[in-house]
C-alpha cells in the first residue's frame, strides 16, 4: 500500500471541467476522474478486477453530461461531487 499524496490537488483541476460548455471537455474531464480514482484504488492495493461501486456509479453518470438544460447538468455535476 502506497499513499498518493496530490490525489486532492488533482480532483480539484478536473472537477469544474464537468461543468464546461463542451460536452466533449466534460465528458473528458469525467473519463479523466474515472482514471485517476482507478489508479487511487491500485495505490491502495486493490486488485485490478476489484469493482468499486462510487466508480461504476460515476461511470453511470457520463450520459447526464450531454445535457443541455442548465437544471439537468447541475443535478449530474452535483452527483460527480458526491
Amino acid at each position: 500500500m502506497v499513499s498518493f499524496h496530490n490525489l486532492g490537488a488533482l480532483i480539484g483541476r478536473l472537477v469544474p471541467r464537468c461543468t464546461d460548455p463542451l460536452v466533449t471537455v466534460r465528458q473528458n474531464a469525467l473519463e479523466a476522474l474515472y482514471t485517476l480514482l482507478s489508479i487511487q484504488l491500485r495505490y491502495a492495493g486493490f486488485a485490478l478486477d476489484h469493482t468499486d461501486e462510487s466508480l461504476s456509479r460515476l461511470k453511470g453518470l457520463q450520459n447526464g453530461l450531454h445535457q443541455s438544460d442548465s437544471k439537468l447538468l447541475f443535478h449530474t455535476c452535483s452527483e460527480i461531487g458526491q
